[in-house]
């Protein structure tokens, strides 16, 4: 596929995997941190080539 000609056709994003952490807080106690990440999907195809009549209209 040539580059110059790719278009984007669609893009979705996801969620994805949770790493869980925990930070410290007063009194020995421990908060939870969610870090979310995400998955991100694009598609492309080819644009449709245009003939000389579709152009001059």
């Amino acid at each position: 596929m040539d580059p110059s000609t790719l278009v984007i056709s669609s893009a979705w994003a996801n969620s994805g995997p949770v790493m869980k952490r925990y930070r410290p807080r007063a009194q020995g106690r421990a908060f939870s941190i969610k870090k979310q990440t995400c998955h991100i999907s694009i598609s492309v195809e080819s644009a449709p080539t245009q003939t000389n009549a579709e152009v001059q209209n």
